[in-house]
């Protein structure tokens, strides 16, 4: 899981941070996409929160979890990243 903020090129307004509620430690795993993060591979954002789009349309590129009902993701269930 990753240990350190990751770093997006499109900043967030100030307004939207504040007014955002984090997604719950006790809900289901969710995946999403169409973000704008950098790095030299998907991480998982929270321990039940995984990005699959890793900035595609910047020159990134599209991963896969393979998921099997675990409640805690695994880094080691993203296929497709390397």
């Amino acid at each position: 899981m990753a240990s350190e903020e990751i770093a997006s090129d499109a900043p967030l307004p100030a307004d939207v941070v504040r007014a955002a509620v984090p997604y719950p430690e006790d809900a289901r795993p969710v995946f999403v996409g169409h973000s704008r993060l950098s790095g030299p591979r998907p991480t998982l954002l929270r321990h039940n929160v995984a990005c699959l789009d890793w900035s595609v349309a910047k020159g990134g590129f599209l991963c896969a979890y393979r998921w099997d009902g675990e409640p805690v993701l695994d880094e080691k269930h993203f296929v497709g990243c390397d």
